[in-house]
């Protein structure tokens, strides 16, 4: 059984990454003036995630439900980024 510290810590991250998605795409977008934060931030965010989603797929796999919660966890963390990213939209700060 994976560890309910390990749980709430995949959830807090997962919070993290969609405040830096979010943040990233506000203060700095990648527009007609150049490469900008979002740039940096959504690879590597996204990146993460997938890598994540992989690695407990194929320890699901070979351990059986042990992981499958966490599994789930990031499954729904990849594909609520993807969902994400198309609801944002650019608006000004100021």
């Amino acid at each position: 059984m994976i560890s309910k510290d390990r749980i709430a810590i995949t959830i807090a991250c997962y919070c993290l990454a969609f405040y830096l998605v979010y943040a990233a795409t506000i203060i700095d977008p990648t527009n007609m003036a150049g490469p900008g934060l979002d740039l940096i931030v959504y690879p590597l965010v996204y990146l993460w995630s997938l890598i994540l989603v992989i690695k407990y797929f194929i320890e699901a796999l070979k351990d059986g439900p042990k992981y499958l919660l966490i599994l789930v966890i990031h499954l729904a963390g990849f594909i609520g980024l993807i969902l994400f990213l198309k609801e944002i939209e650019v608006r000004p700060i100021f």
